[in-house]
């Protein structure tokens, strides 16, 4: 959904000008306390990204599969992402961008 946020406000700017009627909004649910401090223990642990994009060589996609790398991947989503790290259904890759010393620089 990359134009979810510009959509929204277009339905929402509509509806304010009477040209639709839009039905009540539905919040997200919300993450239990376990799910949360999950995500905050390992967002905690998160390299920091370099500095100086000079540093950066030997660049490579590395699939992020089951297990440690897919649980450090979406750890950065929760953190980063305006959307955060909600379940999506179907088939996806998630793969990280690292450089020559295995720094993830982008998911």
């Amino acid at each position: 959904m990359p134009k979810r946020v510009q959509c929204v406000k277009f339905l929402r700017q509509l509806a304010g000008e009477g040209a639709i009627d839009l039905p009540k909004s539905q919040q997200r649910l919300a993450k239990t306390p376990s799910e949360v401090t999950k995500s905050d223990e390992r967002a905690a642990r998160l390299p920091a990204p370099p500095d100086d994009i000079t540093e950066v060589s030997g660049l490579a996609l590395e699939i992020a599969k089951a297990g440690p790398r897919l649980q450090l991947l979406r750890a950065y989503l929760e953190k980063y992402h305006y959307l955060g790290d909600d379940k999506v259904f179907g088939d996806r890759l998630y793969y990280f961008a690292v450089d020559a010393e295995n720094r993830e620089l982008a998911a």
